[in-house]
């Protein structure tokens, strides 16, 4: 039942955050972070990185995305998942 609630709970908060991006509203990278620790939950890695990239169309800084996306899949317990995104980031 939990598990159902936090699914609804996030779907409920991608349908925001996508409404908003499309409204042009200024997200702040925590924003962001949520929504790709909700798809790193969900194993969903094309949406995590769809969601990463757009954190850099959306001007926010590399190294601002970059951290959301390691903390994200820290979040979700994915440590390996986290480090593999430091390495391949990293120069």
């Amino acid at each position: 039942f939990e598990f159902l609630l936090a699914a609804k709970s996030f779907d409920r908060a991608l349908t925001l955050f996508t409404a908003m991006r499309a409204a042009g509203v200024g997200l702040n990278p925590r924003v962001y972070e949520c929504i790709m620790t909700g798809f790193a939950r969900k194993h969903d890695d094309t949406a995590l990185i769809e969601t990463f990239h757009a954190m850099l169309v959306d001007q926010l800084s590399p190294h601002v995305a970059l951290e959301a996306l390691v903390k994200s899949n820290v979040a979700a317990g994915r440590l390996g998942e986290a480090v593999a995104c430091f390495e391949q980031f990293d120069d």
